[in-house]
């Protein structure tokens, strides 16, 4: 754990930095803005079979959303969770230290039936467990599945629970390697991304490999006024 390593008051100081960065960036550009304090599996959020046992993910995730929470996030973002156990951890950490305040959101299979987690778990399964995520959603999946996956989210949970979506300009082979779609063309993501508000969603931005500039081409595409 990060604090049998000696590393928890580092990381408490760099969490709580990271935040003020945050803060003075929004501050800056003279817009109303959210900061979200990110949470990413403990291993690798394609390798569900690297995830660790429950305990170590309740006690990881706890102590990582104490100082979100302590250092002054709006909203804790847990996000690219691929293995039920592990994102049920999180969300049940972020629920006792941030009631209302966070979301969650899940990398899901490309192949198969939409829905589903990578450890095979389907999404269905879990939303009964989510207590009060202010939102559920999808994320590191390729943008051009993605509208699919939405509308099965869109589905399964209730009217009051919005959904987010940022898909990746690609997709990672079986192989390892990672294969490019004509998503990392900032226009098409952002045509892309305009089906996934068809589907339902309506936190919307931009996964592995876009840029400033695929932002903006989907604030183009989606926003007719600031």
């Amino acid at each position: 754990s990060l604090a049998k390593a000696g590393l928890g008051d580092r990381a408490e100081q760099l969490t709580k930095k990271a935040v003020s960065i945050a803060r003075a960036a929004c501050a800056e550009s003279g817009k109303q803005s959210l900061v979200l304090g990110g949470v990413a599996p403990l291993e690798d959020c394609y390798r569900p079979d690297l995830t660790p046992d429950a305990e170590t993910c309740q006690r990881e995730h706890g102590q990582m959303i104490q100082y979100l929470v302590d250092g002054g996030v709006d909203l804790v973002w847990i996000e690219t969770m691929c293995s039920a156990h592990e994102a049920l951890a999180a969300a049940h950490a972020a629920q006792a230290l941030a009631p209302g305040r966070w979301g969650v959101c899940f990398c899901l299979a490309s192949e198969g039936e939409p829905g589903r987690l990578l450890d095979g778990t389907s999404l269905g399964e879990l939303t009964p467990m989510l207590g009060d995520a202010q939102v559920i959603g999808i994320n590191c999946v390729s943008a051009t599945i993605l509208a699919e996956q939405v509308s099965h989210v869109r589905s399964v949970l209730p009217d009051e629970i919005a959904i987010a979506a940022y898909g990746n300009v690609g997709y990672a082979n079986q192989d390892g390697s990672w294969v490019i779609t004509d998503a990392v063309e900032p226009a098409q993501f952002a045509r892309y991304s305009k089906q996934w508000h068809e589907a339902g969603a309506s936190w919307i931005g931009g996964c592995c490999g876009t840029t400033p500039a695929t932002i903006r081409a989907i604030k183009a595409e989606l926003c007719t006024a600031d």
